[in-house]
């Protein structure tokens, strides 16, 4: 079955225009509220945002054969995976790393126009290598988030994420595209770029089902923590009944704080 480059990338930047409402929507509910699981989707939220921007930038640059154009296009890609980092590392509770979050897209920016990479072709093993980086990393994040925590399907995603952006420098090596326009004729290039769209609905649902299940344990946490102490209730302040020599009674245990 062919694809057609320019109909598949109506429906990339559509598709994740989709994605970015309904994850900045969700935000924005549960924007007054400070917890892990606001700030997690927010941030994912602002990275299909920008992937969005960066698609429709890259697809009128692609039309006009404007490989500048197209590279600070790839250079907003790359910043949307880095934010997709930065969220994993919220999910984790660690602090965020600016310098870490810039470095890539910005030299990314600088490389492409520093006269080292004139081809369209290195340029584009390059942003492929960052976003490799980027995706491997967050899914390292959640790896370490704790066991507590659902993460397991979004470090699957976030793997085969990576994997498909590597599958993409041996298949531009064994079929090169020569200029940015080419991409329109390229047989190969829209089915990558079909797997990359299903991989990103799919971690966009898996998102708004981590950040669900991190709201509810931060409320079963705060509603087991002492709100004047901030310490936690070790147990029940009720024993279950128990038989007893005075079987009218049962025994109580008070809670322990």
């Amino acid at each position: 079955m062919h694809l057609d480059m320019i109909t598949m990338s109506a429906v990339n930047v559509s598709a994740t225009a989709v994605l970015a409402g309904v994850l900045l929507f969700t935000w924005t509910r549960e924007a007054r509220d400070p917890e892990t699981a606001a700030r997690f989707v927010g941030s994912w939220g602002l990275a299909m945002v920008l992937q969005c921007i960066a698609l429709a930038v890259m697809l009128v640059a692609a039309r006009l054969n404007n490989g500048d154009i197209v590279s600070l296009g790839a250079s907003l890609v790359i910043l949307s995976h880095a934010l997709r980092w930065h969220a994993s590392r919220v999910y984790a509770d660690r602090t965020p790393l600016l310098l870490w979050l810039l470095i890539g897209p910005i030299g990314f920016f600088f490389f492409a126009h520093s006269g080292l990479a004139e081809s369209f072709g290195t340029r584009f093993i390059a942003a492929c290598t960052i976003v490799v980086f980027y995706n491997a990393a967050a899914a390292l994040e959640l790896k370490d988030a704790g066991e507590a925590l659902p993460r397991r399907p979004a470090m699957a995603l976030l793997t085969a994420t990576a994997v498909v952006y590597l599958l993409w420098v041996p298949f531009y090596l064994s079929a090169p595209i020569q200029d940015v326009a080419a991409i329109f004729t390229s047989a190969w290039f829209p089915a990558l770029v079909l797997s990359t769209l299903l991989l990103r609905i799919a971690l966009a649902f898996t998102v708004l089902s981590m950040a669900k299940e991190r709201e509810e344990l931060e409320q079963r946490h705060d509603a087991l923590t002492d709100s004047l102490t901030g310490l936690q209730i070790a147990g029940p302040c009720l024993k279950p009944p128990t038989p007893s020599a005075n079987a009218g009674f049962s025994a109580e245990r008070p809670c322990r704080f």
